[in-house]
């Protein structure tokens, strides 16, 4: 496909590969984010004389592979799905490892009707879905890992593998994706799930990823994946320790030996988040070839335009939210974005829209740098010092939640003591507060940190700055978050919304009084 821009036209030109050619003002490139298939850098490709599958353009015909001799390279989610399957039908089956992937039961099955009634008609849920981070709502949890029995852990890490939902398992606890150990101690119950299945101990060991946390590569979710590798018919190839040499006339060459295959399956992935755009051969103004533009690295605006390309919109663009959000909250807002921009130029008279060089180069630079203006502070019951000597830490040092010496935990993992009175870890310690944009200071009554939240107000209005200080009477230090939870909170968070809004306002007050919230 081509799209050529045409200054006659304000638009663009569009050839397809059958020879169509459409005219048209604006060009919405919704391809997706995983559309185009990996370029493979396999030598020798060309020459084998069997059959050739790829998992990310898999024939619309069945395809069997009964009584065959089968090699399958790739084993990241689209290998971990289909390698049961073909395994089930050949008479040998070789998959070809370079990286082990964290994986679960994925324990799939038909939505009962019951239930999937009930959630297309409940809007609350519709609506909650909207505004969570990965589509499905989910109470965030608030307990650390370490703050429980290892019994408890286990359990805990159980009920996950059991119910096998992603969002699910990476809410396990509050650090697994941030504390090493306790994202290890994560992975380490599910390498033991692994070795548990697989009954080769080199095999297993093989299949258990060690070499990056889990959650760092997206989790895999399988159907008899491992249980897989017990069948006599199947092989794994570590790749780690035979590296893959070529693809040959009659199969594939590793460094130590050869295979013979009748038929080889590649589930090697897709060309992610650029590869669907820059397949099209997309010239711009001047005869500016968006290849060409992006040949050091893509450029955009927002992730929704790119300069040098009128009426050019892309639809998860790259350096948008794109595959790191929920989806499909991101793309309704970019489609949004276009909308809204088609209705102002038509009602306005205008027929071209494009971000200019400097809103470009300003967006990607914010991105580079991150380093945006800080326009106000939201600081929820914060940690502003590290002396941890005020009343509240003995007044609240256990039984909320938060504990003291769950605090002097974390100091002693991410702060030195020679270098925690350092502002930039312990704010309430510098010298000078004046010239910090405005705040809203919230502490709650039952929380270790509530003095030093206290003493941090006081401070910033005392500096001059303008500040909000709620005193959230009843509350601990995480149950401002539990939203339908403890209701109590709600009318906080409207406090703090309508402070968000005041950042933005240009007529202000300079200071704001303290203010205590029940």
């Amino acid at each position: 496909m081509q799209a050529h821009w045409d200054d006659t036209l304000s638009g663009y030109r569009v050839r397809t590969d059958r020879g169509d050619e459409i005219g048209c003002r604006y060009l919405v490139m919704a391809t997706g984010c995983l559309s185009v298939p990996k370029d493979l850098d396999i030598p020798g490709v060309e020459n084998f004389t069997g059959e050739l599958y790829f998992t990310s353009r898999w024939p619309h015909e069945p395809v069997d592979f009964t009584g065959k001799r089968v090699g399958v390279v790739g084993t990241g989610s689209s290998g971990i799905q289909s390698i049961p399957l073909i395994a089930a039908q050949a008479a040998q089956l070789a998959v070809f490892q370079r990286t082990p992937c964290f994986s679960i039961p994925a324990h799939n099955g038909p939505i009962a009707p019951d239930k999937l009634a009930q959630l297309v008609d409940d809007s609350a849920y519709r609506q909650a879905a909207k505004y969570s981070f990965g589509g499905v709502p989910l109470e965030r949890t608030i307990t650390p890992a370490f703050s429980v029995s290892a019994d408890e852990r286990r359990q805990r890490y159980e009920r996950a593998w059991q119910r096998g939902e992603l969002l699910e398992v990476l809410n396990l606890y509050t650090d697994v994706m941030s504390n090493p150990l306790a994202n290890n101690d994560f992975a380490e119950f599910i390498r033991g799930k692994i070795r548990g299945i697989v009954r080769d101990p080199q095999t297993a060991e093989a299949l258990c990823p060690t070499t990056y946390p889990v959650g760092a590569k997206r989790l895999c979710l399988d159907t008899n994946y491992y249980a897989t590798f017990n069948a006599p018919q199947v092989r794994l190839v570590n790749l780690q320790d035979q590296p893959l040499v070529s693809v040959t006339k009659t199969g594939i060459a590793t460094a130590a030996e050869s295979f013979e295959f009748d038929a080889i399956v590649f589930a090697t992935g897709f060309d992610a988040i650029t590869g669907a755009v820059a397949a099209v051969d997309i010239i711009g103004r001047d005869g500016l070839a968006l290849k060409d533009k992006w040949r050091p690295g893509p450029s955009t605006y927002l992730g929704l335009m790119t300069g040098g390309f009128p009426n050019l919109f892309l639809i998860a663009g790259p350096h948008s939210p794109s595959v790191l959000s929920n989806m499909a909250v991101s793309i309704e807002q970019h489609i949004d974005f276009v909308a809204d921009a088609l209705t102002y130029l038509r009602a306005h008279g205008f027929d071209q829209i494009e971000p200019t060089k400097l809103a470009e180069a300003g967006c990607q630079l914010a991105r580079d740098m991150g380093w945006p203006t800080i326009v106000g502070q939201a600081l929820i019951t914060p940690v502003v010092d590290t002396d941890q000597a005020r009343g509240s830490y003995f007044d609240n040092a256990d039984g909320y939640g938060l504990t003291a010496p769950l605090m002097r935990w974390f100091f002693d993992h991410y702060a030195d003591p020679d270098v925690r009175d350092d502002p930039r870890i312990a704010p309430l310690r510098a010298p000078d507060l004046s010239g910090l944009p405005p705040a809203i200071v919230v502490s709650a009554e039952f929380d270790p940190l509530r003095d030093e939240g206290d003493a941090y107000a006081e401070a910033l209005a005392a500096a001059g700055v303008r500040t909000r200080h709620v005193r959230a009477r009843g509350h601990t230090h995480l149950s401002l978050s539990m939203v339908d939870v403890v209701v109590s909170g709600a009318p906080i968070r409207a406090q703090i919304a309508d402070a968000l809004r005041g950042f933005f306002a240009t007529d202000a007050a300079t200071t704001a009084p303290a203010q205590t919230a029940s």
